[in-house]
């Protein structure tokens, strides 16, 4: 999901990578996530851990950010404003600058 939709910066690489798939393999990855859930083992991360999070984001919901740093001993939320689930795609410049501060200062 991009917040800008088809006018977003990133939207013709997205759109190459999905045509790259057919619906039936999409579907069935959908399918799997759903039930999928890693919150039995969010305790076994002991590494300083950055979640990132675009407010904007509509594929995970918001109360999922809560668990996962009350789950991982050594979470840091960080939350980008104007941003959905891609923000790595969304705002890139922003996006690396916050993750090599994150390296730089662990």
């Amino acid at each position: 999901m991009l917040v800008k939709g088809n006018n977003a910066q990133a939207y013709e690489a997205c759109a190459q990578i999905a045509v790259q798939t057919n619906l039936q393999t999409a579907m069935a990855g959908l399918v799997a996530m759903q039930a999928w859930t890693g919150r039995h083992a969010l305790s076994r991360i002991t590494p300083n851990t950055m979640i990132l999070w675009g407010n904007l984001d509509i594929t995970y919901r918001w109360p999922l950010q809560n668990e996962l740093c009350q789950g991982i001993a050594a979470a840091k939320l960080h939350v980008f404003a104007d941003c959905a689930h891609a923000v790595h795609l969304e705002n890139p410049h922003l996006f690396n600058t916050t993750v090599i501060g994150f390296l730089i200062s662990h």
